[in-house]
């Protein structure tokens, strides 16, 4: 189907490229709104980073931790047994705490942050790769062929 599928083995990446060029244009569009997702996640990132300083960014993108926890909840329906959800929370504390501590001269030639931009935005962001990740992890593990996607 696909004119480009690298040669290989049938693991690792290569066997992933070669099941691509296996692919019918149905198996494919189920992966359109998740590719869609990260495309806005990494423009969204770029404009987040003209609004913040990179570490605030980092700071508050580490939430997509979180956020992806919730929905894998909640979308899958899967249990997320309370050890992990204390793990992920002193994850994404240990980040804030490293980015924080790790960065607290000013940038030079760095404009004020204008958080009523920078925040919403960096939301988005979260949202759109942590549902994304969700919707991988669905049409990977628990993907019904007869579900119909748009």
């Amino acid at each position: 189907m696909l004119g480009v599928v690298w040669a290989g083995g049938l693991g690792g990446p290569r066997g992933a490229l070669a099941a691509v060029g296996d692919m019918t244009i149905p198996e494919m569009r189920r992966y359109a709104l998740p590719a869609l997702c990260y495309c806005v996640d990494n423009i969204l990132t770029y404009v987040a980073l003209s609004h913040l300083r990179p570490h605030t960014v980092t700071v508050l993108a580490s939430s997509k931790i979180l956020v992806t926890a919730v929905l894998f909840r909640f979308f899958l329906g899967r249990t997320v047994p309370w050890l992990q959800w204390v793990s992920l929370v002193l994850l994404c504390l240990g980040i804030c705490v490293a980015e924080v501590l790790g960065h607290q001269k000013p940038l030079e030639g760095h404009v004020a942050e204008d958080f009523s931009m920078g925040v919403p935005v960096v939301a988005l962001f979260v949202l759109a790769g942590a549902f994304a990740n969700i919707w991988v992890e669905y049409l990977f593990q628990d993907a019904d062929p007869n579900v119909p996607f748009p």
